[in-house]
């Protein structure tokens, strides 16, 4: 009864028995959760044209008036944008509820609304006649399907997986996080992401800087280059702390792309980021389904859209000097390269080596805790600089990382702001790229060693043969941990691995033990029907290999005996199935009057396999 709630009503008449209601406890989800109110943006063609004409006609000299205060000219920029946006692009309030489809069309929502009110009328002729009218439901849930199948064949992978998990009913909408006090909590992950801004590194970066200083700045950015990125930013991309959204440049993008040329070009050459660019508002994301603690929650950082552009352009003149100098088993981030080379390459040095006789393979999958958070501002200086990187790229990468001011948003609840000078935000475009530079120089240099990297995952392949290789392999683990140790890379203990695999071979039987004795009890677990009598009581001796499959060999096995089991299997043939066994019986002579019979039994059949669980490494046939 824990699905209705009941309710105590008086006898009905003269009956001694009370009336008990019961009430079912579940309440529809539209009664549930209440409609919500959503603020959309319409963008049309003429829109679109209207903004990129005021945009045209602004004269943006007038911005770079006060050219010594770079965060005035940015947030003056970005605040005119945002301030033509809400003015021209009209905005539409909608009403949405938890069970609205979007195959219900306004035409179909009419109906609805008309049979609901002849329902609480009662009039039953309005409602019949409202039936035939519903055949716009079905029309409706084939024009919404059309356009599905319309956006698979157009190359709209996102909208149209989108739209299939709307027709079956799955709820991708993000779920408010469950806490108590929200500020509260918000505090308290923002004060858990910055743990590791512990110490103060300012003088050793001022010392790396200071011999950059004189050095002019020799990049260029030009017009194209604007153009190219803010034609790439998703319109459904969030917004960061500017507000500027990635829809407005993306239509603008040749209209805006003087006007930022030139910002970009003074911020470049003053190797200055401005302050709204380095905000970073953090949205805690669960790792899992049941997230308790802290260290649950993942730290997706909300920067300016605007900013992200720039940082491509960076990008390209930070990658293409070090570009040969990079490791090439640090398979992120790199053109035409992924996550399925790096597995073709460990299975091919996996398998190539286990092709040789008396080898194995230890693989150490390492996983670091936090890893763009602990990365160190004067440390990754210095190897941009080992990799001959550009002063001015080496200047601005420096501003782009310190004093970074944080807040964590939780339920729409701000925290405090704490500023940071540790670490790179996860979520811009330049952290994977530096991170990566970061842990360049950890290379293995021996032949039976090779260390795969795919960002901040690392994989420790060592083909071993004898003891010497193996101490190389524990040295260089040795190696591993002190070079992290210096780097201020910390290893996550519970997900670090360690896989050790050995090619299966056939071995000696006189190294087997006896395990038990094959019986014709034994021989009924094969669904072969025999006479309740004991065939053999001899030793039994077993080799596992694959799953389903065994060896057995019946040692001291006397001819007649061996003749006997022969023609007892193979006149119980026929009542074995005939697509999951098969057998083979022949004879191994080992010498004067005793004769060996090897019996393979092998079951395709997952639920048919004839194992025992003891000794763990090996089984027997019942």
């Amino acid at each position: 009864m824990d699905s209705y709630t009941d309710r105590y009503s008086a006898p009905l008449g003269k009956s001694d028995h009370c009336v008990v209601h019961l009430l079912p406890k579940y309440r529809q989800l539209v009664k549930r959760e209440g409609p919500k109110t959503r603020i959309v943006r319409k963008w049309d063609r003429d829109t679109a044209e209207t903004i990129r004409g005021c945009f045209e006609g602004t004269n943006w000299n007038i911005f770079f008036e006060n050219e010594d205060d770079l965060d005035t000219i940015t947030d003056s920029i970005t605040s005119y944008i945002c301030f033509c946006e809400e003015n021209i692009v009209q905005t539409k309030r909608i009403k949405v509820y938890a069970n609205s489809k979007p195959w219900v069309n306004r035409e179909l929502k009419t109906i609805l609304l008309e049979k609901r009110k002849a329902f609480l009328e009662g009039d039953k002729q309005k409602q019949h006649e409202l039936e035939k009218e519903f055949k716009w439901k079905k029309q409706s849930r084939r024009q919404y399907k059309d356009k599905v199948e319309k956006k698979f064949t157009e190359g709209q992978g996102r909208a149209a997986w989108d739209g299939l998990n709307t027709m079956m009913g799955k709820n991708t909408k993000k779920q408010e996080l469950k806490c108590d006090d929200p500020l509260t909590f918000a505090n308290d992950l923002n004060v858990f992401y910055s743990r590791f801004d512990s110490t103060d590194f300012s003088r050793e970066i001022d010392d790396v800087c200071k011999p950059l200083l004189t050095i002019p700045n020799n990049i260029r950015v030009t017009e194209c280059d604007v153009k190219k990125v803010f034609s790439k930013p998703k319109p459904r991309k969030a917004c960061g702390p500017d507000m500027v959204g990635g829809k407005v440049l993306r239509e603008c993008s040749s209209s805006l792309s003087s006007v930022f040329c030139n910002l970009f070009q003074i911020l470049l050459n003053f190797h200055y980021v401005p302050r709204v660019w380095r905000t970073s508002s953090i949205i805690p994301v669960p790792k899992s389904s049941h997230a308790k603690d802290l260290n649950d929650f993942r730290a997706i950082a909300l920067t300016s859209v605007i900013c992200k552009s720039l940082e491509k352009i960076v990008c390209n003149y930070l990658t293409t000097p070090v570009a040969n100098r990079m490791d090439s088993l640090q398979f992120a981030y790199k053109a035409k390269r992924g996550v399925e080379d790096a597995t073709l390459t460990l299975m091919e040095l996996v398998t190539h080596h286990l092709d040789q006789t008396g080898t194995f393979i230890r693989i150490l999958m390492m996983d670091f805790s936090s890893a763009f958070n602990t990365l160190q501002t004067h440390l990754l200086l210095s190897r941009l600089l080992d990799l001959d990187v550009s002063p001015g790229i080496v200047l601005w990468v420096r501003a782009f990382l310190r004093d970074r001011p944080q807040t964590v948003c939780v339920n729409g609840v701000k925290s405090s702001e704490l500023i940071l000078n540790t670490g790179a935000p996860q979520g811009c475009v330049l952290s994977p790229i530096l991170f990566s530079i970061y842990t360049n120089e950890i290379m293995s240099n021996t032949t039976t060693l090779t260390l795969i990297k795919f960002a901040d995952d690392m994989a420790l392949v060592a083909r071993l043969k004898d003891e010497q290789s193996l101490s190389i392999y524990f040295n260089f683990i040795g190696h591993l941990i002190s070079w992290f140790d210096e780097s201020y890379l910390r290893l996550n203990v519970k997900k670090t691995k360690e896989l050790f695999i050995e090619k299966h071979r056939a071995r000696d039987t006189s190294l087997f033990q006896p395990v038990g004795r094959l019986t014709l009890e034994a021989l009924r677990d094969l669904n072969v029907s025999v006479t309740p009598r004991e065939i053999v009581h001899q030793k039994v001796y077993h080799h596992q290999t694959p799953p389903g499959v065994c060896f057995a060999i019946l040692v001291s096995c006397s001819a007649h005996q061996r003749q006997e089991v022969d023609t007892l299997l193979a006149r119980n043939r026929r009542h074995w199935p005939a697509s999951h066994w098969e057998s083979l019986l022949g004879q191994l002579n080992s010498g004067g009057t005793q004769s060996k019979s090897l019996v393979y039994l092998r079951s395709t059949r997952p639920q048919d396999s004839l194992w025992f669980t003891e000794p763990p490494h090996s089984r027997v046939l019942r």
